[in-house]
């Protein structure tokens, strides 16, 4: 049996963002790329671009951050 790994730190951007829009469709339109070649990124079965990373990461950056007290 093999381990179960750890996601990359892009897997963990790609799911936050999937999760924050609803579903690969309006991930897809907001990253402005193609449900299809959005479903290989999220597979890991092609490399994430770093372009479409870091709007990812820009997308969900307000999710994470706490309000100030």
């Amino acid at each position: 049996m093999r381990p179960m790994s750890r996601p990359t730190p892009q897997q963990a951007a790609m799911q936050r963002a999937l999760s924050s829009c609803g579903g690969e469709a309006p991930l897809a339109k907001a990253l402005g790329v193609s449900v299809a070649e959005l479903s290989l990124w999220l597979r890991g079965r092609e490399d994430l671009p770093v372009s479409v990373y870091c709007k990812a990461l820009e997308m969900t950056a307000g999710r994470r951050r706490k309000s100030p007290a």
